[in-house]
């Protein structure tokens, strides 16, 4: 039987003449991840497996049979290799990364790919493309959030140290970056729930910590205001003092805010 032999990266296929439709697309789903061409290799790596899973599903007999299981199977590994080795290729578009990892999850959620190095692009991708759009697009920024936060589950090739570190560092953008989109969207409980999870994790990061106070001192005070709930109102002076205690754009301005939050506060009590 005639064969061809295809090396690809770390993949070395055994190409029987059979498998000349499967071969046709699995060269040209080659062709894209060389070239780091994501949309392409997004579509061909899906259209590839799925007629690898058309194999694999077909009845096979014999000698011949066993090696289109088996070619199928390598193509199959293949396509899921696409996916991340794209995502992960240097300088690739954030959006990009995202949808290339979220195809490979979808594929198949205990693929070999899906190690620390995918996980970790995914994840900084996510926090890159909500702050970039939490001004102009907000409610797409939110959506990227909370994807972060949706990271629940180990994949299986990631190493407990290095997923608690991938986990926490999710959890710590979610949290900081929903909270802050709420606050502009004026959602002041989303603001004052995402933003109170958020500080565990961004303790040491001076900078998000003092923009979570200051934010956070904005949404307690307006929830009080709203509800008439005193202590609200003194937890946003609070906030507003520890966010001015800290060295940044927002110290003046938090300044003046907490002057402002502890003047009304003080009003009542003198009638």
């Amino acid at each position: 039987m005639k064969t061809l032999i295809v090396a690809v990266g770390l993949f070395t296929l055994m190409t029987p003449a059979w498998a000349d439709e499967l071969e046709d697309q699995y060269a040209a789903l080659k062709a894209a991840v060389e070239k780091k061409e994501a949309e392409t290799v997004r579509k061909l790596s899906a259209d590839v497996a799925k007629m690898a899973r058309a194999t694999l599903a077909a009845p096979q007999t014999g000698e011949e049979g066993k090696q289109k299981a088996d070619f199928a199977k390598d193509v199959l590994t293949y396509t899921e290799y696409a996916l991340a080795a794209t995502a992960t290729a240097p300088g690739m578009d954030s959006g990009k990364v995202v949808e290339l990892i979220d195809q490979l999850e979808a594929e198949n959620s205990k693929s070999k790919y899906l190690d620390t190095s995918a996980i970790g692009a995914y994840v900084k991708a996510l926090d890159g493309l909500a702050r970039n759009l939490s001004a102009k697009s907000p409610d797409r920024a939110l959506a990227y959030a909370n994807k972060l936060l949706a990271l629940k589950t180990k994949p299986e090739p990631v190493p407990e140290a290095d997923w608690e570190r991938i986990k926490a560092a999710a959890a710590g953008s979610g949290y900081y970056l929903a909270g802050l989109i709420n606050g502009q969207k004026q959602v002041w409980v989303d603001c004052n729930r995402d933003l109170s999870a958020a500080l565990p994790f961004i303790e040491k990061d001076q900078a998000e910590l003092g923009v979570a106070y200051f934010q956070l001192g904005l949404c307690d005070y307006q929830l009080g205001r709203l509800t008439q709930d005193r202590s609200k109102i003194i937890a946003g002076q609070k906030y507003s003092e520890m966010s001015a205690a800290i060295p940044g754009p927002y110290r003046s301005q938090a300044a003046t805010n907490a002057a402002a939050m502890k003047a009304e506060l003080a009003g009542p009590t003198k009638r």
